[in-house]
């Protein structure tokens, strides 16, 4: 990480100009190359080659982040006593080979990519894009992307994939800046209940949409967040292997990011056994989700693509272990039934759907194969399993 006055950035990452002097530069696109002390700035150069490779120096309150890739070099390889490994419905899964005592920083990693949170669905589609325009597929950022799932999750993203299309095949000619303030009036269209196959999604294409929602959905399951530029600000991150770390509510490890280095380090909760899978929480130590119910919880992990039942849900919803995901399933299972007599008596025709239906079915068939899948994990009382993250 390059440290400044108040900020730090990844050295190669992308940020947008805030106005300028030069009103031609203000809202343009530029990449951070230094940081010099001498003028309290940060030396960088434009992005549009217009400018013919312009480098200047910027103050630190006229950069707004936008995202960051990792180069080859910096992705290392998972440590010895670390393993992936597949375990059924949960999909993926970390793994320590080594008995660990608790207080140990058990991985320390530098992310694939990190993207600001602000217009946070253009900021991952449009750092996709340009990796697709600047690099080969066998790119190791772009292979470790590959390495993700959707978490089941990808068809709730055609909506917002259409919207997000369209406004930018309708802006390509703005500034940055422009451009981020249409997208920013047009994600108020994003939420609308509308047939996943509307006549936006046609008219582009359904395999391009499908793309992009492929896309968010795997920001959406797998990122972490992190504040590599300040503490004030947020921003979301992959990494190769610690996002392969399932979620629980009662995790064995806490994640750490270290501001100086940029790295996530998962440090050890509790004396960790040789072959036992390391788990973290995706919701990091925020009190909304720590204080709510287990009920609560499963709805805002849902989200993710997730269905926790760790021993902390297990036993604040009075269940046994064994039976927490059938139980789940049952309760689904009877939202599924009763949106489906709701859909037929307001429709009156066969194959028609309410959006809620179709998202509780997917939600009931990726609980029916995790209960399959997973007596095991939950007979230790203390595992989590994430569904349909084949990373």
């Amino acid at each position: 990480m390059l440290r400044g006055d108040a900020f730090g950035f990844f050295e190669g990452s992308y940020a947008s100009l805030a106005n300028m002097a030069k009103a031609e530069y203000s809202g343009e696109r530029c990449v951070i190359k230094e940081y010099l002390p001498e003028k309290c700035a940060w030396r960088v150069q434009l992005v549009n080659p217009q400018f013919k490779g312009h480098v200047m120096a910027v103050k630190e309150s006229a950069l707004c982040f936008d995202w960051y890739v990792s180069p080859p070099e910096r992705l290392a390889a998972l440590p010895e006593h670390l393993r992936v490994a597949n375990v059924g419905a949960a999909g993926n899964a970390l793994f320590c080979d080594r008995n660990v005592e608790a207080g140990v920083e058990i991985l320390e990693e530098h992310p694939v990519m990190v993207v600001t949170n602000k217009n946070a669905m253009l900021a991952r589609w449009t750092l996709h894009s340009q990796m697709l325009q600047e690099h080969s597929s066998k790119y190791p950022a772009l292979l470790a992307f590959k390495e993700f799932s959707d978490g089941g999750i990808a068809d709730d993203y055609i909506n917002d994939a259409s919207t997000l299309l369209n406004t930018a095949h309708q802006q390509l000619s703005l500034t940055w800046s422009t451009f981020m303030a249409a997208v920013e009036t047009a994600t108020n269209l994003m939420s609308a209940e509308t047939p996943p196959t509307s006549p936006a999604s046609e008219a582009l294409g359904l395999e391009e949409v499908r793309q992009v929602a492929d896309v968010l959905a795997k920001w959406q399951s797998n990122s972490l967040s992190v504040n590599a530029v300040s503490l004030e600000q947020h921003q979301s991150a992959l990494f190769r292997f610690a996002c392969k770390a399932n979620h629980s509510c009662d995790a064995n490890c806490a994640t750490v990011f270290d501001m100086n280095t940029g790295c996530m380090i998962f440090r050890t909760k509790r004396p960790i056994k040789r072959g036992e899978q390391l788990t973290i929480s995706y919701f990091g130590r925020d009190p909304d989700f720590i204080f709510s119910s287990s009920k609560e919880r499963r709805k805002k992990l849902s989200v993710r693509g997730f269905v926790c039942t760790c021993s902390q849900c297990v036993l604040e919803g009075g269940e046994v272990p064994q039976s927490a995901l059938f139980m789940y399933k049952e309760e689904l299972a009877r939202d599924v039934e009763a949106a489906k007599a709701a859909a037929l008596a307001e429709a009156g025709a066969e194959g028609c759907r309410l959006k809620r239906q179709h998202s509780h079915r997917r939600a009931y068939s990726r609980a029916h194969s995790a209960a399959a899948e997973s007596p095991r994990g939950r007979a230790r009382g203390g595992s989590s399993v994430r569904i349909g993250l084949n990373f």
